[in-house]
């Protein structure tokens, strides 16, 4: 997530995005852990939407073809909820 806020000005949205789905790649090796008891479960379930959702901010395309650039402010935000997810659930990991 370091990457992607400090490099996000300068690289392409495809660039960016592809270092997110790295990190979500990532994420869900350690997921499949989480189904073992219903509190780690919604946790994880939170997680991938913010995920889903954060995703977005690092650009997209509009139906009409114009390109919506990154909005690094909202990414940012949503990826310290992330960082914060995943360190509740896994303490060691920060």
């Amino acid at each position: 997530f370091n990457s992607i806020q400090e490099e996000g000005k300068t690289q392409s949205p495809v660039i960016l995005k592809n270092w997110f789905r790295m990190a979500y790649a990532n994420y869900l090796l350690l997921s499949s852990t989480l189904k073992e008891n219903k509190e780690t479960f919604i946790a994880d379930r939170e997680l991938k939407r913010l995920f889903s959702t954060t995703y977005g901010y690092l650009g997209t395309e509009s139906p009409y073809g114009e390109m919506i650039p990154p909005n690094l402010k909202l990414f940012k935000e949503n990826a310290n909820k992330i960082s914060e997810g995943i360190s509740k659930i896994y303490p060691e990991i920060r």
